[in-house]
C-alpha cells in the first residue's frame, strides 16, 4: 500500500456467482491496491452468501435480497484501521451503510446500487438514513444507475452534440444531492472532461452511472479521483484518494514468499549469494558486517527480481489496456460501430487473458483445498475459527482516561506506556553495589541447586553448524518476519549457502564481539487481551517480531537449556518445562481442595495475578541468579550482548513508529523468554517452599504450598493469619530486586473453613479479592465443593461446543473434514478438562 492516502474503489461486477469471478474480483482488487473496496450486484442470496474474505480483506460486510440479484458488499483491507460503529443492510440487496472512524476522523460510508428507473421511495429511504444515523464525513459509492449531468455524462452513438435529454431518474438524483449538499468527486476534479463508466450495448450509449458522490466537508479530504478501463467487467473502475488528516500508513518491507516457489528463481538467487560471499567474505571484513550487509544486497535483488516478474507477467495485460484506452478515447469523442466492434475484440483479449490467469490460480486454489480443506491443517483451522472483525487499535486513553483517536498520538500514548515499563527501575543497573548485595540477601533465604560439569561444560560448547541447521528445519516457514523482512521460509530455502556465514556470525558473538544494534531491534505487534477495552495500553499484550537469525541463536541457547532444565527447577514449576504439563497441578489442587474441605483446615487457595511479569523482569537480577546457578561465564557473557541495548517500536495503524531502548523485560516471542523467566522466578517459589512461617496443606506427609504455570500461581496456605503477612513481606522483597510485582486487587483467594469476619479481616489485611463461588486456575473453574466442577466446566463447555459446532455447519466441510474438525478443534478441549 502506498503512503499518500486510503484508496477507494467501487465497481459493478454483474454477479460473482462463479469462483473464477470471484477469483477475477480479488486479483482486480489487488492490483488496484485499494484499501477499502465497494462491489455492486454480487448476486449472492440471503439464503447462501459466498464468502468474499480472504488473508488481503479479512473484514467483508454484505447486503443481499432473497433472490440471486442485486446485492452490494464492503471490502476492508487488512491494513485500513476502520472501526465500524453502525451497520445498516438493506433486505432488499440495494445498498449497504458503515458509520465508522479511521483514526480521528468519522466517516459514514454508503455503497449504492441505485434501482435502474424511476423509483422516487428508494431516495426517501436513503434520505431517512442519512438524516437520522449518519455521523461525519459522507462518502457515496457504487452504481447510481444514474447521471449528475446528462448534457455531460451521457453520450448516445451518432450523437456529435452530447445533449441527449435526462432521465426522470437523473432528477432524483439531482434532487438528492441538492438536499443534501452532495457534490460529484470526479467532476470537480476534471470540471470539463467527458468521461463513461458503462457502455450499453443495446442502446450503443456511453454514461457516467458510477459516482462517487461526498459532503461539501469530504471534498477537501479527496486529493485525486479516476475513472478506469471497462475490461471484464460492463462496468468501469471508479477510485478515489482519501486523505485522513494526521493518518500516514506505514510501509516496511517484507519477503514475498511467492518469490521462492520456483526453481529457477531459487538458482538465480542462490547464485547472487555464492557471488555475495565469494567476492566479500575476507579477514579484512568482520562476519558481523558481512552477515549484516548480505541483507542489504539479497533485498534490492529480491526488489529487483519482484518487479521484473511483475512486468513480465503484466506485460500484454497493459499493451492491451492501452490499446483499449486509446480506442475508447475515440468512441467517447465520436461513437461508431467500426470502433465498438474494435473494442469489443480488445476486451475479449483481455477478459480472455484475465479468465486464464484466474483458471490458473483457481485451479491451484481448487488443488490445494482438494489435499488440505478437509484434513486437519491451517485452511481448516482457519475456517473454523471464530474471527473478530477487526483488530485494530484505533484509539488511546491516556492517563486521565480521555479517548484520543489520533494516530500519532495514538502511537505516542502506547509508545510513552511500554517505554515506562520496559525501563521501569532505571536506577537498577549491574553495577550498583547495593542493588547486588539485596539480591544476594534474597538468593541466600533459600538453596539452590548448581549445575553439574557435564551440564556447565554443553553451555559451554560454541553453537555448531548442525544446530543451526536443525533449528531452521524446525521452524515454521511462514511466521511474521522481524524488522529485516526476512521470513524463515528463506532461511529455510538457502540453508546450506546461509549457514557456514550465519555460523562464522555466531562464534564472533560466542567470543565477545557486540551484538549490532539491528540484530536486537524488534517491532512490537498489541494483542488485545479478550474482554477488555484494547484503548488502555495495559490491557494489550505485546509480542516481539524478532528477526529470524536473531531467533535461530536464541533457540540454539534455548535447546542447551530445555536440556536439563527439568532437573534444576522443582517439579511445582510445569510451565515449558520438557516433560510436565498443566494438567498436574490443575489436578493436585482439586485434591487439595477435597483435603481442606474434608479436615475442616483453615486455609486459602490464592491466585496470584502478576503485573506483566515476563515485561518486568530486570536483568541485574537475571545475570546475578545465573551466576549463583552455576552457569559457565562464557554463556552470561553472550546472554549479555543480546540484552545490551535492544531497541523496539511499537507498531500502530496510521503513524510511523518511534523506536526506544529497552532496559528490562524477556521479549514474549523469543524462544529463550519463558525459560528464563522459569529460572527467574524459581527464587521466589523456593523461598516460598522454605519459609517456616508460611505453612501449607499437607497430604500423604508432604506438605503443598505453591503450584506455577510461568507466571500463574496458586498458593495453597493453612492457617492465613500466620502465613500471609510472612508471604506479603517475601513478595514485596522479591519485587524490590527482580521487579516482579503482584497486583493484590486482581489477585484471588477463596477460602475453606473461615468464618466470615476472618474472611473479611484477612482480605482487608491483606488486599486480596476474596469469593466463596469459584476461581479460575488454567482455563478450570475450581469450587470449594467439588460437586460444582462439574457444572462450571463440563456444562459450560458443552454449550459452547454446541454454538461452535452450530457455526461450522454452516460451513462448506464434507464428512471426512466434520470428523478432523472434531479431532483437531473438538476433542482437545474435552480432553484438556478430562485431563485437568
Amino acid at each position: 500500500m502506498g503512503d499518500s492516502g486510503l484508496k477507494i474503489l467501487s465497481l459493478n461486477v454483474k454477479g460473482l456467482n462463479t469462483p473464477q469471478k470471484r477469483r477475477l474480483l480479488l486479483r482486480e482488487l489487488k492490483r488496484s491496491a485499494c484499501h477499502i473496496a465497494l462491489i455492486q450486484e454480487t448476486h449472492f442470496a440471503s439464503s447462501r452468501q459466498f464468502s468474499l474474505r480472504n488473508k488481503a480483506f479479512p473484514v467483508t460486510y454484505m447486503a443481499s435480497s432473497p433472490q440471486k440479484k442485486k446485492g452490494v458488499a464492503t471490502l476492508i483491507h487488512s491494513s485500513c484501521p476502520f472501526k465500524i460503529h453502525l451497520e445498516v443492510s438493506d433486505p432488499a440487496g440495494r445498498y449497504l451503510m458503515l458509520v465508522g472512524q479511521i483514526a480521528s476522523t468519522t466517516l459514514t460510508l454508503f455503497n449504492i446500487y441505485a434501482p435502474n428507473g424511476y423509483d422516487p421511495d428508494f431516495w426517501t429511504e436513503i434520505s431517512s438514513l442519512l438524516t437520522t444515523k449518519a455521523d461525519g464525513r459522507v462518502i457515496f459509492g457504487g452504481d447510481f444507475n444514474a447521471v449528475p449531468q446528462p448534457s455531460l455524462d451521457r453520450k448516445a452513438s451518432g450523437d456529435s452534440s452530447g445533449t441527449p435529454s435526462g432521465y426522470p431518474q437523473d432528477a432524483s438524483l439531482e434532487s438528492f444531492m441538492l438536499d443534501h449538499s452532495l457534490v460529484d468527486a470526479w467532476r470537480l476534479h476534471h470540471p470539463g472532461d467527458r468521461d463513461f463508466t458503462f457502455f450499453s450495448n443495446p442502446h450503443h450509449s456511453y454514461s457516467r452511472i458510477d459516482l462517487f458522490l461526498v459532503s461539501l466537508s469530504t471534498m477537501p479530504l479527496i486529493p485525486t479521483s479516476s475513472i478506469g478501463d471497462i475490461t471484464w467487467s460492463d462496468h468501469a473502475p471508479i477510485s478515489m484518494t482519501l486523505s485522513i488528516p494526521s493518518y500516514t500508513p506505514a510501509w516496511s518491507w517484507r519477503l514475498n514468499s511467492s518469490l521462492l516457489h520456483k526453481p529457477e528463481h531459487i538458482l538465480e538467487l542462490q547464485q547472487q549469494l555464492r557471488d555475495y560471499f565469494l567476492e566479500n567474505d575476507s579477514p579484512t571484513l568482520s562476519p558481523t558486517t558481512l552477515w549484516l550487509a548480505h541483507k542489504t544486497v539479497i533485498r534490492g535483488h529480491l526488489i529487483q527480481l519482484g518487479s521484473r516478474l511483475k512486468k513480465q507477467k503484466l506485460a500484454s495485460l497493459v499493451s492491451l489496456t492501452k490499446d483499449l484506452s486509446k480506442w475508447e478515447t475515440l468512441n467517447k469523442l465520436s461513437p461508431s460501430d467500426a470502433l465498438t466492434a474494435q473494442i469489443k475484440t480488445i476486451r475479449t483479449a483481455i477478459r480472455q487473458l484475465l479468465g486464464e490467469d484466474a483458471a490458473r490460480s483457481l485451479a491451484w486454489s481448487k488443488r490445494t483445498y482438494f489435499e488440505f480443506a478437509n484434513k486437519s491443517h491451517t485452511l481448516l483451522a482457519s475456517k473454523l475459527r471464530n474471527q473478530t472483525r477487526s483488530k485494530h487499535i484505533t484509539g488511546a486513553r491516556d492517563g486521565e482516561g480521555v479517548l484520543h483517536t489520533s494516530p500519532a498520538t495514538v502511537n505516542k500514548l502506547f509508545t510513552s506506556y511500554f517505554q515506562t515499563l520496559y525501563n521501569h527501575s532505571p536506577t537498577h543497573v549491574s553495577d550498583s553495589i547495593p542493588l547486588g548485595q539485596s539480591i544476594d540477601r534474597f538468593l541466600s533465604r533459600a538453596p539452590l541447586p548448581r549445575l553439574s560439569p557435564a551440564q556447565r561444560q554443553a553451555l559451554r560448547r560454541p553453537p555448531s553448524e548442525e544446530e543451526i541447521a536443525e533449528v531452521i528445519k524446525a521452524f515454521k516457514p511462514h511466521k511474521a518476519p522481524g524488522p529485516d523482512g526476512f521470513s524463515a521460509f528463506y532461511y529455510k530455502t538457502f540453508t546450506q549457502t546461509l549457514s557456514p556465514h550465519l555460523h562464522k556470525f555466531y562464534l564472533s558473538l560466542w567470543e565477545g564481539a557486540p551484538a549490532p544494534a539491528d540484530f536486537l531491534r524488534s517491532d512490537i505487534i498489541l494483542i488485545p487481551k479478550e474482554g477488555k477495552d484494547p484503548s488502555y495500553p495495559q490491557n494489550n499484550r505485546p509480542i516481539s517480531l524478532l528477526n529470524v537469525d536473531y531467533k535461530i541463536f536464541t533457540k540454539i541457547l534455548a535447546n542447551r537449556l530445555n536440556s536439563f532444565l527439568a532437573s534444576i527447577i522443582h517439579p511445582d514449576q510445569v510451565g515449558f518445562i520438557p516433560g510436565r504439563h498443566a494438567f498436574a497441578n490443575t489436578r493436585r489442587a482439586v485434591v487439595l481442595m477435597e483435603r481442606m474441605t474434608d479436615t475442616q483446615l483453615p486455609s486459602l487457595l490464592i491466585s496470584l495475578d502478576a503485573e506483566k511479569a515476563f515485561d518486568r523482569l530486570e536483568w541485574p537480577f537475571l545475570f546475578r541468579l545465573l551466576t549463583t546457578w552455576g552457569f559457565p561465564m562464557s554463556f552470561i557473557s553472550t546472554l549479555r550482548s543480546l540484552y545490551d541495548s535492544p531497541t523496539s517500536a511499537v507498531i500502530t495503524p496510521g503513524t510511523v513508529p518511534t523506536s526506544f531502548s529497552v532496559g528490562n523485560g524477556t521479549r514474549q516471542g523469543c524462544p529463550l523468554s519463558p525459560l528464563l523467566f522459569a529460572l527467574s522466578l524459581e527464587p521466589l517459589l523456593s523461598a516460598i517452599r522454605h519459609s517456616p512461617h508460611i505453612t501449607g496443606v499437607t497430604v500423604g506427609g508432604e506438605e503443598y504450598k505453591v503450584s506455577a504455570y510461568a507466571d500463574d500461581v496458586l498458593l495453597t496456605l493453612s492457617h492465613p493469619s500466620a502465613s500471609i503477612p510472612p508471604l506479603l513481606s517475601l513478595l514485596r522483597d522479591f519485587s524490590a530486586v527482580s521487579g516482579y510485582k503482584v497486583n493484590l486487587e486482581k489477585s484471588v483467594a477463596m477460602p475453606f473453613s473461615l468464618s466470615a469476619s476472618i474472611c473479611q479481616e484477612t482480605e482487608s489485611s491483606s488486599g486480596f479479592r476474596f469469593t466463596r463461588s469459584s476461581l479460575k486456575y488454567l482455563g478450570v473453574w475450581l469450587t470449594p465443593d467439588v460437586n460444582g466442577l462439574h457444572s462450571l466446566n463440563y456444562e459450560a463447555m458443552f454449550k459452547l461446543l454446541g454454538e461452535d459446532l452450530e457455526r461450522w455447519g454452516r460451513e462448506g466441510v464434507s464428512w471426512i473434514g466434520r470428523i478432523n474438525c472434531i479431532k483437531m478443534n473438538l476433542l482437545p478441549r474435552l480432553l484438556y478438562l478430562f485431563q485437568a
